[in-house]
């Protein structure tokens, strides 16, 4: 079944949980999954940098093994990174070089999403440049599309709520 139960925080959309996949945020209608890739990397295996065209794999991988029932994962858009976004509300990220870890940042994505990175590739962007949301700042960034440096990156997946599909406006739970 996909309903389990729902609890609700104060600046904290309202949230329903699906399974151990998904959870759905009742403002918005849109279920998103609840590791990022970099979660399921760390399960699974995979390099370190973590690149835009890695990130629409890892979608792909969702959708041809239909996580949690579903075939129509996505990147997220800014606009839709920024319904999660609460500051500080994730994990703190620490400075490992020196002799004694030193806090960095804390990082806003909103529980229960495993965000692992400041930065998460976007759906945005154009032929030249990609977009990312910082999960730090709560604002988007452009990166040259041919950029390599993604140590830093993420990605989340969400998918549309069955209201949307059907073309129908979201009335969100009262």
């Amino acid at each position: 079944m996909l309903l389990a139960s729902v609890y609700c925080c104060q600046n904290i959309p309202s949230v329903q949980a699906s399974d151990d996949v998904a959870w759905i945020d009742l403002t918005t209608g849109l279920v998103w999954h609840k590791q990022s890739c970099r979660s399921f990397r760390e399960r699974f295996g995979g390099p370190d940098a973590l690149t835009l065209f890695f990130a629409k794999s890892w979608i792909s991988h969702l959708n041809n093994k239909k996580t949690g029932g579903y075939s129509d994962w996505r990147l997220p858009s800014v606009d839709e990174y920024k319904r999660i976004f609460r500051e500080g509300a994730g994990q703190v990220v620490y400075e490992y070089r020196s002799a004694k870890p030193m806090p960095l940042y804390t990082l806003g994505y909103l529980p229960p999403v495993e965000g692992k990175r400041r930065y998460a590739w976007s759906r945005d962007g154009n032929e030249e440049q990609a977009a990312s949301f910082d999960f730090v700042s709560g604002k988007m960034k452009m990166y040259p599309r041919e950029l390599d440096v993604t140590y830093e990156f993420d990605a989340l997946a969400v998918r549309g709520s069955i209201t949307q599909e059907k073309g129908e406006k979201y009335e969100p739970s009262q």
